[in-house]
């Protein structure tokens, strides 16, 4: 009976170790992603709003305002 607990302890305890390996590499690989994305956002380009112009559009109402300006 002695022996079936110091068996079962052992088992235990080498699942724990394990356990205990596996979150420190996982805990590692978090840490290096989390300063991969924070590279990441250091080197990414800010991008600002540029106004987008209908040109065609803006010519054709200045040519309707001329046309209304010369018929009044």
């Amino acid at each position: 009976m002695e022996e079936s607990k110091t068996q079962e302890n052992a088992k235990l305890r080498s699942a724990l170790e394990e356990m205990q390996l596996q979150f420190k590499e996982t805990k590692a690989l978090h840490l290096q992603e989390v300063e991969a994305a924070k590279k990441m956002v250091e080197t990414v380009p800010v991008l600002q709003e540029v106004p987008v112009v209908d040109t065609e559009l803006v010519e054709k109402l200045t040519s309707e305002n001329e046309k209304l300006k010369v018929g009044t």
